[in-house]
């Protein structure tokens, strides 16, 4: 369960950059 946590924030975070970028 924590490795799906720590995925999940990560596309959370990657996301986060895309908007701020775009």
């Amino acid at each position: 369960m924590r490795h799906n946590m720590c995925q999940l924030l990560l596309l959370f975070r990657i996301r986060s950059e895309e908007v701020l970028y775009t």
